[in-house]
């Protein structure tokens, strides 16, 4: 039976859930207090990004409105950060065509409680 040394066994470090929003390797992460907000389990999203100045709104599939007020719109799948509850949102497509900065970073939102839509400052 291998027995780690003690200097290894306590250099792993638990790493809390985030708060907010934030940018790392070029992922959206929305930590589990936002992702409460909305009410309900989300698995996937409508997002559409606008510029001048440069943000991203974020809404569940279920509203079939943000479709038709954001022609942009497109879908994608948020994908599990950790067993805590935070969501990645890749967007490595947008980045590079839309010349963004890709610097990791805690990310300005505000929450629209009326249209149940996160709006992101990038």
């Amino acid at each position: 039976m291998f027995i780690p040394p003690q200097n290894q066994a306590s250099s792993k470090k638990h790493t809390p859930s985030r708060k907010g929003v934030s940018l790392e390797s070029q992922h959206l992460i929305l930590a589990a207090d936002i992702m409460a907000r909305w009410n309900v389990e989300v698995r996937n999203a409508f997002i559409a990004l606008y510029q001048n100045p440069t943000y991203v709104l974020i809404c569940p599939v279920g509203n079939s409105f943000f479709t038709k007020i954001h022609e942009g719109a497109v879908q994608c799948m948020l994908k599990d950060k950790n067993l805590l509850g935070d969501k990645a949102i890749p967007l490595h497509e947008w980045i590079i065509d839309h010349d963004l900065n890709m610097e990791n970073r805690p990310l300005t939102y505000e929450f629209l409680e009326n249209a149940q839509t996160l709006k992101v400052y990038l």
